[in-house]
């Protein structure tokens, strides 16, 4: 009570320590960490920098019960900081404490522009952005933005690893016939594989069987490989 009545008598420079006083008493001695966290979020919001008062909210970031409103808390003050590096902090509790996978997906490329344009870091931007892409592979503006990361970085290898693994674990993917056709082009244009980009061609003709790029395509690759065999299933799902 007497560090209550003090910090409201004073002004928030003068309060703050006993604010803080107030804060560790309640969370320490009187096992009531939802108030303390009250003091806290007092303090820093007339002191946002305030060193103390910060520490503590970033400790109770490790409790369950007190995370998301931690979280909540220290956000606006690192955006106002513009401390990038802690922003990504945050990020990563944000993004297990969001039950819908569009708001996680938000939150990856949110973290990736960062490491991109703050920290100058496009390669880890790249990992990022295929972990939403991974995660919500129907996407469409993920998968571009990947794909600007990579012709970044020049990791063609990475991005086709990436295509061929959700094509594996996402058989019904809506947007299968693209994902595809893009990685037969990388495999093809890019990574110089053609006995690989062939057999992506096959896969693509068995879906879509209308798709005449893809037929010549095949004709030219099994041209080169002498694969007389996949031509021939090529040419006969086609006129089929």
């Amino acid at each position: 009570e007497f560090y209550q009545r003090r910090a409201q008598a004073l002004d928030p420079t003068a309060a703050a320590p006993f604010r803080l006083a107030l804060a560790v008493l309640l969370e320490n001695e009187l096992g009531r960490p939802e108030a303390a966290l009250d003091q806290l979020e007092e303090i820093v919001r007339d002191l946002p920098t305030h060193a103390d008062a910060i520490t503590r909210i970033e400790a109770m970031r490790s409790s369950d019960g007190l995370k998301e409103r931690a979280v909540e808390i220290l956000r606006p003050l690192y955006e106002s900081a513009d401390d990038w590096k802690r922003m990504i902090k945050l990020n990563e509790d944000r993004f297990q404490l969001a039950p819908d996978p569009h708001e996680r997906v938000a939150i990856l490329r949110e973290t990736a522009q960062l490491w991109e344009y703050r920290g100058g870091e496009p390669a880890r931007a790249r990992r990022v952005v295929a972990e939403a892409f991974k995660l919500l592979p129907e996407e469409e503006e993920t998968r571009l933005e990947l794909e600007r990361l990579v012709e970044i970085t020049t990791e063609w290898s990475f991005l086709a690893g990436i295509y061929a693994a959700v094509l594996i674990e996402h058989p019904d993917l809506a947007n299968r016939r693209d994902v595809l056709a893009r990685l037969a082009e990388l495999e093809d244009e890019k990574l110089d594989d053609p006995r690989a980009a062939l057999s992506s061609y096959r896969v693509l003709v068995r879906f879509d069987t209308s798709d005449l790029g893809a037929v010549c395509a095949i004709e030219r690759l099994a041209t080169l490989l002498a694969d007389w065999l996949s031509l021939e299933e090529a040419l006969g799902a086609f006129s089929d």
